[in-house]
């Protein structure tokens, strides 16, 4: 009588095999879910961006030393945008100036890359420009509060995940 005790070669190859499948899908799992990580954290940074340049025209900040006509935001590119300040109101009537667009004028405070190089903004996004004091939301140069839709930055990755970051009339500033 063979009495040994142990597995048998086929019993090995299957458990070998359960265990590579096993590995095989966490590991593309994580690199999932790190892709919607980093594509939340990209979308956080820029509603937070968006929420101080609205605190900045909020509190209205002095820049260099000198009353702006207010902050804002534009995009460069899709995986750049910029922050900037407007006109000095020395300079201009604040509430005359028609163009509430990056322009002549404005000067950029910083220009922020976004933080994943496989996560890209969606198109263009709209100028926002917020004025002081209270402040007045403009999007496109279009007065915000005249509208109920939102302003709407969209972002994704090469996996087609998205997140949008939108900014309301009201000036809430929402990530869905």
């Amino acid at each position: 009588m063979n009495s040994q005790k142990g597995f048998s070669l086929i019993e090995m190859i299957i458990v070998a095999s359960i265990i590579g499948i096993l590995a095989t899908t966490l590991v593309l799992n994580f690199r999932a879910g790190s892709k919607e990580t980093a594509l939340r954290q990209v979308a956080q940074q820029i509603a937070s961006d968006v929420r101080r340049t609205q605190t900045m025209a909020l509190s209205v900040k002095r820049y260099e030393g000198e009353t702006r006509c207010g902050y804002g935001m534009t995009q460069v590119d899709d995986q750049t945008y910029q922050i900037y300040v407007g006109p000095n109101s020395r300079d201009v009537d604040c509430h005359e100036i028609t163009e509430k667009n990056f322009g002549t004028g404005d000067q950029i405070i910083e220009t922020v890359k976004l933080l994943d190089s496989q996560i890209k903004i969606v198109g263009i996004f709209p100028d926002i420009f917020f004025e002081p004091p209270n402040p007045t939301t403009y999007i496109d140069n279009n007065d915000l509060v005249a509208s109920e839709e939102p302003a709407k930055i969209i972002l994704t990755t090469d996996t087609e995940d998205r997140k949008t970051i939108s900014v309301y009339p009201s000036g809430l500033v929402e990530v869905e």
